[in-house]
Order: structure tokens, then sequence, then C-alpha cells
């Protein structure tokens, strides 16, 4: 077990950066004592990164086009060719996918239970552990109710519902993607993995990346 403290000297970043990433779940902590840690060998394998810099948010959306079988339209002729190069790496793809800039704004919400079945309706391309993806092969899917939105649909869920916004445990989280591909497309498989690669549980991580 390391402590955030420990844990933000290894990262390069400030503790309080390190306390963001945990109320942002992209590290899990347990409770010891009276102090947060998080499991060393969990740290080291969601720390590990690859050199040189990430992959633009834009070409990680063409890349998860180009493994979905589709033709992305929004990157020009060289860079499709070099992603289809590397679509055939598996290794690099998870590096790549895991790595990239954000692909989304993530927006988290705690909405009232009896607004969720509403709110249900509105939200169609779920991802995540809420598409219930069977080539995921996991039992149970989980609590939190995960889709990508348009600008225009989050905006009409704001002035709807007035959930609020950037709760330490959410039960709705909300993706305003880069690109508007997965939008007009829907949710493959591999956008579904690829968007549970920063997933805490290690047993959700190693179904994601066995989708690729």
């Amino acid at each position: 077990m390391i402590s955030l403290a420990e844990a933000a000297k290894r990262l390069g970043v400030s503790v309080q950066r390190v306390q963001q990433m945990v109320a942002e779940r992209k590290l899990p902590v347990e409770t010891f004592g009276n102090q947060l840690v998080l499991d060393s060998h969990l740290f080291a394998r969601l720390s590990r990164r690859p050199t040189g810099r990430p992959v633009s948010a834009r070409n990680a959306w063409a890349l998860l086009a180009i493994i979905s079988g589709d033709r992305p339209t929004f990157v020009d002729r060289s860079k499709l060719s070099r992603l289809r190069r590397l679509a055939r790496d598996r290794q690099q793809v998870l590096d790549a996918l895991r790595y990239s800039q954000p692909r989304s704004r993530v927006l988290r919400y705690d909405f009232f239970p009896a607004q969720l079945s509403q709110l249900s309706e509105l939200l169609p391309l779920r991802t995540g552990l809420a598409a219930e993806l069977r080539e995921l092969h996991l039992e149970e899917g989980g609590n939190l109710l995960d889709a990508y939105v348009s600008e225009g649909t989050l905006s009409d869920i704001d002035r709807r519902f007035h959930p609020a916004l950037n709760v330490a445990r959410p039960n709705v989280q909300l993706r305003v993607p880069s690109e508007p591909w997965v939008l007009e497309h829907g949710v493959s498989p591999p956008v579904v993995a690829a968007d549970l690669l920063d997933d805490p549980d290690p047993r959700v991580v190693r179904a994601a990346e066995a989708v690729f």
C-alpha cells in the first residue's frame, strides 16, 4: 500500500491532483486506519505510461472507428493509413487508447432516484458497465448510468432535472465526445471497452482488454 503523498511523488504531480484523480475514480483507494491508501501493484499498472506524446483525442476516436469496422472521415488520408497500421498491433492499440488525450468531457451527477427512469429514456448510447456488453463476459453491470450525450442533450437534461454536479458518489456519468462519430454511429464494443481500460477493478480491465 502507498499513501496519496507517495503516489503524488511517483507521478510527479501535487497531492491535490492525486485527490482529484481519486474523486474522478481514476485511482482506486482503500481506507487503512484513518488514511486513504492505494494498492501499490494496481497503482504501478495504472501509472505505467509509454514514452512520447499521447495520441490526440481525434486520432483515438479515428482508431476506435477503424477497429469498429468504420472509415473515419474526420482524419486525413496519411493519418488514416498510420492508424490502420497501428490497429494491427493489439498492445499499441491498448496503449494508445489508455493514454490518449481525453476523448470526452466527463460530467458526474447525483440524480434523485425518481428521476432515473425518466432520464434513462434520454440516454440510449450507454457505455462502460452500463452498456452490459456481452463481449465483456461479466456477470453483473455497475450501478452507474454511463452514457454519451451531445451538448444539446446535456443542456436539456440540466434544464429539466437540475442535478447535483461533481459529487463524490455519482449515480450518472455523462460523456460529451470531442468527435461526433460515436453519437452518429453508436457505441460499438471497442468504444465500451476503451472506456473501461482505466476502471479501478482489475477484473473489469482484463475483460475490457480481451475485447481488442
